[in-house]
């Protein structure tokens, strides 16, 4: 993708991001919790109790997430992918230079060579 136009896929990530942050902020003004300062004190999905989600949260929404799509044909069988596939394929699709560092960091990888190991493809049998 070129990244121009409708559909540029940074622009439907700023998007989520902008929801999940207004969402997250109407969730903690409700039940009257500060705004931490720091970013990485704050997490960007989080419960109705303003909570980050558990593993078994994620797991859960992922599943429901995941049935919706399929049973309203937004993507097939042959197309689910798991959360840890969402991530590499997140890992591959960034291509701007300079990025392998930043790439580690966000994935929390080790290493940045760790990064491109393993690019994303859905092999099916």
């Amino acid at each position: 993708m070129s990244g121009d136009g409708p559909g540029n896929p940074a622009e439907g990530v700023e998007l989520a991001k902008e929801r999940g942050q207004q969402r997250r902020a109407t969730i903690w003004e409700k039940r009257g919790r500060a705004m931490l300062l720091r970013a990485d004190q704050r997490p960007l999905i989080v419960s109705r109790t303003g909570e980050a989600l558990t593993k078994s949260a994620w797991d859960t929404a992922w599943q429901r997430f995941s049935r919706a799509a399929l049973e309203d044909g937004t993507i097939t069988e042959d197309e689910r992918f798991s959360l840890h596939d969402l991530k590499r394929k997140g890992i591959t699709a960034t291509r701007a230079p300079g990025t392998r560092n930043r790439k580690a960091a966000a994935t929390v990888h080790r290493s940045p060579f760790t990064v491109h190991r393993s690019p994303f493809t859905v092999h099916r049998g």
